[in-house]
């Protein structure tokens, strides 16, 4: 699940990113250099006494060591699963599956019991469509909404109105909704359908929501096989090197895994627009 983690982490609605770019540039304030989430710069210093070092001491540091070094084993892998993942979407787009296929479109054809869990926790393929649909859906719709963001500090900072008061908290969340109303309707509820499992037939449209034509074409690359295999590992339903039947039913034990993995995902509880829902 390594990956997948990774881009759920880059697609978060990140509530403290998005304030501190609006403190930033509104407030005039500027972030600290040595931040809390700075990266560590070299090693850990080991302090020497006159006589001769503690033993416990020296073991507890080598100790540590280790562990920085294992993290950092641990985090490459990561970077390099994530790198891949990210290439083989890429692959995805740039030679989409024949013929086209509408994923939403394929879900909609399987009902409403296509998008509960628990209905489809025995059938490998929908369970895999499912997330993958989820996922690449939330990194687009983050993807529209801190380039609408962007904009709109723009759009501000270019005021050349010097006695005009900078908007409230309240009259910016209002306004970026609007805009990303404007831009994908879908991604203005796409965050309420998030936290309601996609219960309302709103959530559940029948051909691809997006204006956006590419938009449409990152979520085909669900049907590319590569991709499914990806998903497939991820989710634990098949090994690493092992290969997907999509016409499989999983067991118990593969659906347990599977449910697992995706309530490892993002909180449903955070707001879309980085304010909390």
């Amino acid at each position: 699940m390594d990956w997948v983690n990774a881009m759920r982490a880059l697609s978060k609605y990140n509530k403290g990113n998005f304030l501190r770019k609006i403190r930033d540039k509104l407030l005039f304030k500027s972030g600290s250099a040595s931040g809390s989430g700075s990266l560590p710069v070299g090693l850990p210093s080991v302090g020497r006494s006159g006589g001769g070092g503690s033993t416990a001491a020296s073991s507890a540091a080598l100790s540590q060591l280790e562990k920085k070094v294992e993290d950092l084993g641990n985090e490459t892998q990561r970077l390099e699963k994530m790198a891949t993942h990210a290439s083989l979407l890429l692959d995805a787009i740039m030679f989409p599956p024949s013929p086209d296929t509408d994923a939403y479109g394929q879900l909609a054809k399987l009902g409403a019991d296509a998008w509960d869990e628990e209905k489809t926790k025995n059938d490998a393929l929908t369970t895999i469509l499912r997330s993958c649909v989820t996922e690449l859906a939330l990194d687009y719709c983050t993807r529209v909404s801190t380039h609408v963001t962007t904009e709109y500090l723009d759009d501000v900072m270019a005021d050349t109105n010097a006695t005009a008061e900078y908007p409230s908290f309240l009259e910016i969340e209002a306004d970026l909704k609007r805009r990303v109303e404007e831009r994908e309707p879908y991604c203005s509820i796409f965050d309420d359908c998030l936290k309601e499992s996609f219960a309302n037939e709103t959530c559940r449209p029948a051909t691809c929501p997006f204006k956006s034509a590419m938009a449409c074409a990152y979520l085909q690359a669900c049907y590319d096989e590569t991709i499914q295999e990806e998903y497939a590992v991820a989710l634990g339903i098949i090994s690493e090197g092992e290969t997907f039947d999509a016409q499989a039913t999983l067991t118990s034990e593969q659906a347990a895994s599977a449910k697992q993995e995706t309530e490892e995902a993002p909180p449903k509880q955070r707001g879309a627009w980085g304010f909390g829902g």
